[in-house]
């Protein structure tokens, strides 16, 4: 063959490779573009997640002065006994499955958006009450409201990351919702190190103030939009959340959102084709047995004693007499915690759920 067809040919193909590298890049571009706004999404309602933590590690740096019946660290205005130390580490956690119980039926009304923004207002509140506390009966009522909203917001925070993220992001935003709730407790934790329960309570004032600012400038649900027949506005948050594009490049995946909420619609209209509620799909097995599985292995993780070993670190490593500071070796102890909700999120793309899960329980 000629030495310039060769050339020719080769330069062709160089021709033709160069259009692919820049595909390549543009699909990279629009990939990462397409990601942030999920993201950044995500990380608002991360924020009041991270609220919630903080009212999870407060108990754990108030006990040891709240309980301290003389010296420097004692409290100048609540001394509290050993039984009323019991309630005030359990209160929050009591109240939990409550708000839990309530959470779907009350925040659908309301939205996603709405509903994690309205949160926020019984979060100040209730820090204000720590803050301003000088009796049991105030302690509780904070503590109860804490643990109340904290399962109010479990229907729309999961609802809200699930229905905002694509496929193949949908894994790591969820498993970062369990990291910030973690990194909210040890926050305290590290404050506490250094600073008084009560001044901790004033900065975690900050906290649902920031969320619910982050909040406001996130879109609402496009699911919950199109349930409400708000297809405009369903369509503009979809081209939000899908990397700030034109209506045409989310018609296609509008399309399918309304079409699998009509399906679910018809499901639930009953012969004379009123809507009611389908109890039959809770009685099958492809329900059942993974929420057996789930509902299991959060027992055993609960049963395992971490929730009482954090709330009451401060106390066990005084009794233990360890050189370090007991603040310092529960702040540690938090950090290991945090360590390992950071592995998890980073091996979600690399192992299944059921080889974590072992793991985890071993």
């Amino acid at each position: 063959m000629d030495t310039r067809t060769d050339l020719d040919l080769s330069n062709n193909n160089n021709t033709k490779t160069k259009p692919d590298q820049n595909e390549t890049s543009q699909d990279t571009t629009r990939t990462f573009k397409s990601a942030l706004p999920q993201i950044l999404a995500s990380s608002a309602k991360n924020m009041l997640l991270f609220t919630y933590g903080t009212t999870l590690g407060l108990p754990t740096i108030a006990i040891p002065v709240l309980s301290a019946s003389d010296g420097d660290d004692r409290d100048p205005y609540l001394s509290l006994t050993r039984s009323q130390i019991s309630w005030f580490s359990s209160i929050n956690l009591i109240c939990v499955p409550l708000g839990c119980l309530m959470s779907g039926s009350l925040t659908q009304p309301f939205g996603r958006k709405r509903s994690m923004l309205f949160m926020n207002i019984p979060y100040l509140l209730a820090f204000l009450l720590f803050v301003l506390s000088r009796n049991v009966t105030t302690l509780y009522t904070a503590l109860a409201l804490t643990g109340l909203t904290g399962g109010l917001m479990e229907a729309p925070v999961l609802t809200y990351v699930a229905e905002i993220t694509q496929p193949h992001l949908r894994g790591i935003l969820s498993a970062i919702a369990s990291l910030a709730v973690i990194f909210g407790q040890t926050s305290q934790l590290l404050l506490g190190s250094f600073l008084s329960w009560r001044t901790v309570a004033i900065i975690n004032m900050a906290f649902p103030l920031i969320s619910a600012i982050i909040l406001f400038f996130i879109p609402e649900s496009p699911h919950w939009l199109i349930s409400q027949g708000r297809m405009q506005e369903a369509s503009a948050s979809l081209c939000w959340l899908r990397g700030w594009v034109t209506p045409d490049k989310v018609q296609t995946e509008l399309s399918q959102i309304t079409k699998a909420i009509e399906e679910s619609e018809l499901k639930r209209l009953g012969k004379d084709g009123q809507r009611r509620p389908n109890y039959r799909m809770y009685m099958r097995r492809t329900f059942l047995l993974p929420y057996a599985i789930v509902t299991l292995v959060f027992f055993i993780g609960q049963f395992g004693g971490l929730t009482t070993l954090l709330t009451y670190a401060v106390g066990i490593f005084e009794s233990l007499h360890v050189t370090v500071n007991p603040y310092i070796a529960t702040l540690l102890l938090g950090l290991s915690e945090m360590s390992g909700a950071l592995l998890c999120v980073c091996l979600v793309h690399y192992t299944g759920e059921y080889f974590r899960v072992l793991v985890s329980m071993l």
